[in-house]
Formats: structure tokens, C-alpha cells, sequence
């Protein structure tokens, strides 16, 4: 009778570096010259770029604000560098530290580029944006992220507002110049929400401010 009962199988191998190709069957002697083989399940397993592993799901409950009548106001400033490397210092977290404050060792970004990925700017390497994620992007044109209240702001600290940052050829052109346009949106009606929105009125001018005159160096 022992004979008779299936015995499950799985079998793995890679067919490169960060493929592997599984299978699971059950094998069962059907008399005592065959044995039945019957594939129970099959699959591929690929390695997730890091970038995408670090991605998470999108909290929507954790926004402060939405509709037509959230709050937000507009920055813009004129770079005089390329497009793309005006992109990649929002996108890449080493080349934010270049573009911002490239003396400043205890600078640190977390920047996982996909849909969910972290977009986490550490001001003093452990506090800043902590816990903000990449909302949406289009490579040399446009990023989009969550973005919380400063940590002495404990009342706007846990929820999220977002920022769209979007980017077109200077007046010199794209070779030689960015327009940046930065919208940050979300903000709640209540009066702690209007002390976050004043800081960033002031925060980001200085922000763009620095990618300016260090990319425009």
C-alpha cells in the first residue's frame, strides 16, 4: 500500500544569474513496473531589482487632504544645467547629495525609484522625510512623492502631503538649462497645517535654491 501513495517532488534550477524555473509534482507507482508522474504546479521566480524591492504599498488613508480644494502653492526656478541631471537630483539618492549639499557628510537620501519605492531625504542622516514613497514619475520630465511635516511639527508629522516636481528646457534649452516647477499639494484646513504649508513656502526656495547654485556651478 506504501507503494501507492504519491510522493511529492519539487525540483528548482536557474536558468541565470536571477532566474529560477520550479516545479512541483507528485510521483506515484501505479504498478509495479510504472510509475505515474502529475505535475501539481509550475513557475518562474525573477530577482527584483533592488530599487523595486524596497517598494511598498500606498497608504491613501495617511493623506491629509484630497479633491479640488486641497491646498498648494507653486515654486519655480531656472538651473543652468541639462534636464536630465536636474532630474536625476531628484531621482537619484546620490546625486541629491551632489546637488544639495555636497560638503555635507551627514547628509543621507533613500531614493528607490518605482511606484511605492522610498523617497526618504535625511537631513542629518537619520531625520527628514522618513517614511515617504515615490507616488509617480516620467523620466526628464516629471517625479511625484509624499512628504510629511518637519519633525517638530508633531501634529502634521504623521500624515502625508505630496509634492510634484516637474521639468522643461530652460530659455538656453535642454542642454544647458532646466525650468523646474515644484507643486507642493495636501494640506489640511485645520490651523497646524497652515504653520507646516508656511514652512515649506520658505523651505523649498531654499531647496531649488541650492540644486541652482550647485548644479549651475
Amino acid at each position: 500500500e506504501s507503494d501507492r501513495q504519491p510522493r511529492i517532488t519539487k525540483t528548482c534550477h536557474f536558468t541565470d544569474a536571477d532566474t529560477m524555473e520550479w516545479t512541483v509534482a507528485a510521483r506515484m507507482s501505479a504498478s509495479p513496473d510504472m510509475t505515474v508522474t502529475r505535475t501539481l504546479g509550475e513557475g518562474t521566480w525573477r530577482r527584483l531589482p533592488e530599487e523595486l524591492s524596497m517598494a511598498r504599498p500606498i497608504d491613501s488613508t495617511l493623506f491629509a487632504s484630497a479633491g479640488m480644494e486641497t491646498g498648494r502653492f507653486t515654486v519655480t526656478e531656472t538651473i543652468d544645467a541639462p534636464v536630465p541631471a536636474v532630474y536625476r537630483a531628484f531621482a537619484d539618492a546620490e546625486a541629491f547629495g551632489r546637488a544639495y549639499a555636497p560638503d555635507r557628510e551627514e547628509l543621507r537620501a533613500n531614493i528607490d525609484l518605482a511606484i511605492g519605492g522610498r523617497y526618504e531625504w535625511l537631513f542629518d542622516g537619520a531625520l527628514g522625510s522618513n517614511g515617504c514613497q515615490v507616488l509617480s514619475y516620467v523620466p526628464d520630465r516629471m517625479i511625484s512623492f509624499s512628504w510629511n511635516a518637519p519633525p517638530s511639527q508633531a501634529e502634521s508629522r504623521e500624515r502625508r502631503t505630496w509634492v510634484v516636481v516637474e521639468f522643461a528646457p530652460g530659455p538656453e534649452g535642454p542642454e544647458s538649462s532646466t525650468l523646474v516647477t515644484l507643486t507642493h499639494l495636501g494640506f489640511g484646513p485645520e490651523a497646524h497645517w497652515q504653520e507646516t504649508r508656511a514652512y515649506f513656502e520658505k523651505a523649498w526656495p531654499y531647496v531649488l535654491g541650492q540644486l541652482k547654485g550647485n548644479l549651475g556651478r
